[in-house]
């Protein structure tokens, strides 16, 4: 894509000015392109320049003096231009494309909706369309992603889908390594842990495949990816030198200096190259690390989306096969990585739930809009804004009360009766330190540490805590936990052990929230009569007796099966994802009949004293008025379910919301309405 484009912006007289701007969510991404940039532009006549924080001042200077034709940058650095130089517009004036790199990594979180919100700042002042392309290889709603991109004063564009030219051959397994007996006359060797890591490192040492040992090993937090690297280093212990497997790990608490050399090393073909590196999804995106021969999972994975990107990083080279091994212990895990690999290989990736109602996003673009221009007319912001799918669903009136709550809050302040200019709490909160926080404020990390005292013992969901009202009570490892603090800014939920106390809001296995299209997998796949070819022999007998205990069940993909035991708890059946299980249980809270929580798979809702009957009434009153329509104005039904929304620190820029505005924004993160009116 970038070459056709650059072809094309060489026939185009723009004067001295960036003609097209590549956006990457890496810097590590922007790194490996560059010279591909610059070799593409060459050819094309033109320049390009990479551009961010890593980059010299001096160069960052020459390079807006004589602006390169194609400019490399990631959103937070053009937030940086936009406030930082004066004359930026004229930088850009000769814009005529925007290319979008690893969209599907920016749409559905805050760091998209800052992205079209640059876009949009772009587009006003150079006052022409640009073009826009967005890239991705995995997208479960193309269409949807084609009117986030678009915004609501361009053309909707066009899906062009460059398949593979030949089909790639797969080799596809997954382990499930069953529980013995954790007693001291177990032999070290017999516990599941021991095989999964033996397993593990047979694999990694090339024992096991014969293709080769270059190998990419995901774990899901960065706490799991330093404990199997003690393991590797014990294992090694006493090995011949040169049958000593060399690993190095990859997540966002190592430096970029260690994450680089292990990105370098295992491109070597020398005995200095790696045979590993334990990510945790900072390699997911396509970052250039070389040819790999195998990609290896632990425990969880409810991505197809993630699946596909990962998997794809195997099998590049001519006759080799995509190479993917599944190492699990849970059974929660092995049923949602059945289902991942299964999607994947059928092709399917998750449909993105790409927001319309970011509100904080809005207050931090007022902001920074008042001090691009020395002064923001409202009017003319919420005419900028407002084309942005982020912002569509916002009303004028919404908006007002925003801008209104920030003055009152000194968040901004008026000059001249109208003029926006950014107040107090702003210089306070955020225009320190060089204006920092303002350039690089959204943190997509979707996890947060749980620690006790100074022990880790897992991670949650960040959906899932943020929808929670402080304290509360939630299930990791089999155990009933309390939280006893929470460190917002650096992601950690400080918690002791419980024995007795309130029913957790819902179940919750640990990782990201289980999309529908996972979650409709499981389901269907726990209905059918075998088992999946690519599970291991262990694996195909346990899931063979979980599809046994699924037979009477009587669901179907697309439908809620329920019943009410005796006892007075209600079993609704959907296999419909944590989001939408998440709102039918805050609508069934709302009836006062009874306490919901929710799984991925089900929602189970509990009366006390046991009242079947009330808890019957209840739920069929919830879903007739879903079906019937009483529900089918989303901002109603969203302001229902904002009475039960606690105001959880979820962004920095939240403290700028008037409270309204604050459960709203939450609402639409945390929940999925249109999901659950479709369902029923």
């Amino acid at each position: 894509m970038l070459f056709p484009t650059l072809t094309k912006a060489a026939a185009n007289e723009a004067g001295r000015s960036v003609r097209v701007l590549y956006l990457a969510p890496l810097r590590a991404l922007l790194n490996n392109l560059e010279t591909r940039g610059e070799d593409y532009a060459k050819l094309c006549g033109l320049r390009a320049f990479k551009w961010h924080g890593d980059v010299g001042q001096k160069d960052k200077k020459e390079a807006f003096q004589d602006p390169p034709d194609l400019l490399l940058t990631t959103p937070e650095s053009m937030e940086a231009i936009l406030l930082r130089k004066a004359d930026w517009s004229e930088v850009f004036s000769g814009l005529g494309t925007v290319i979008i790199d690893e969209a599907h990594n920016f749409a559905d979180g805050e760091r998209g909706g800052h992205l079209l919100s640059l876009l949009e700042r772009l587009s006003a002042a150079t006052d022409k369309p640009v073009q826009r392309i967005a890239l991705s290889a995995t997208l479960g709603n193309p269409e949807t992603m084609l009117r986030w991109l678009a915004g609501s004063q361009q053309p909707l564009g066009q899906r062009i889908h460059a398949g593979a030219q030949t089909a790639k051959k797969k080799d596809f397994k997954i382990h499930f390594f069953e529980a013995a007996p954790d007693t001291e006359t177990v032999a070290p060797d017999q516990q599941p842990a021991w095989r999964q890591f033996n397993e593990l490192f047979n694999l990694v040492a090339g024992k096991v495949s014969g293709i080769g040992t270059k190998s990419l090993v995901f774990v899901g937090s960065r706490r799991k990816a330093e404990s199997f690297a003690r393991a590797f280093k014990h294992a090694n212990d006493g090995l011949p030198l040169g049958q000593r497997v060399e690993i190095r790990t990859h997540h966002s608490a190592v430096s970029r200096f260690f994450r680089e050399e292990a990105e370098s090393l295992i491109q070597l073909s020398s005995a200095d190259s790696l045979h590993a590196i334990l990510s945790t999804s900072t390699l997911e995106l396509g970052i250039d690390i070389g040819e790999l021969n195998q990609v290896i999972q632990m425990d969880s994975l409810s991505s197809p989306s993630s699946f596909l990107q990962r998997v794809g990083r195997t099998g590049r080279r001519q006759g080799r096969p995509q190479f993917f091994r599944g190492l699990t212990l849970d059974l929660d895990h092995l049923q949602l990585q059945t289902a991942t690999v299964s999607l994947g290989l059928q092709g399917r990736s998750e449909a993105l739930l790409l927001p319309q109602k970011a509100f904080h996003l809005m207050a931090h673009q007022l902001i920074c809009l008042s001090l691009q221009s020395y002064g923001a007319d409202p009017a003319h912001v919420w005419r900028t804004l407002s084309r942005a799918h982020c912002f569509s669903a916002i009303t004028r009136d919404e908006f007002e009360a925003l801008v209104d709550h920030m003055v009152e809050t000194e968040y901004l302040r008026r000059v001249d009766g109208h003029l926006l200019l950014t107040g107090d709490k702003t210089e306070k909160s955020f225009l320190h330190s060089n204006w920092r926080r303002l350039f690089a404020v959204f943190d997509s990390a979707p996890l947060y540490e749980v620690l006790h005292g100074r022990v880790s013992v897992g991670t949650l969901d960040a959906k899932f805590v943020e929808a929670q009202d402080f304290p509360f009570y939630f299930v990791l490892g089999g155990k009933l936990w309390k939280t006893e603090r929470i460190s917002q800014k650096i992601r950690q939920v400080h918690a002791s052990p419980s024995k007795d106390g309130a029913a957790p809001a819902w179940v919750n296995f640990g990782g990201p929230d289980v999309p529908f299209e996972t979650a409709q997998e499981v389901g269907r796949l726990l209905q059918e009569s075998e088992p999946p070819t690519f599970l291991d022999e262990t694996a195909r007998s346990v899931f063979a007796d979980l599809q046994a205990g699924s037979r009477g069940l009587n669901w179907k993909p697309g439908r809620i099966h329920w019943r009410v035991a005796a006892s007075g708890t209600a079993y609704l059946v959907t296999y419909a994802g944590d989001r939408i299980n998440r709102t039918l249980a805050r609508l069934l809270n709302l009836t006062g009949a009874g306490k919901a929580t929710a799984s991925y798979a089900e929602v189970r809702f509990t009366s006390k004293p046991p009242d079947p009957e009330a808890i019957t009434d209840a739920i069929e009153a919830t879903l007739s008025d879903l079906r019937d329509g009483a529900w089918s104005d989303p901002p109603t039904l969203s302001k229902a379910l904002q009475k039960q929304q606690p105001l959880v620190p979820f962004s920095p820029f939240a403290r700028c919301l008037p409270k309204s505005l604050w459960a709203a924004t939450l609402v639409e993160q945390t929940l999925d309405m249109k999901g659950l009116l479709n369902l029923v």
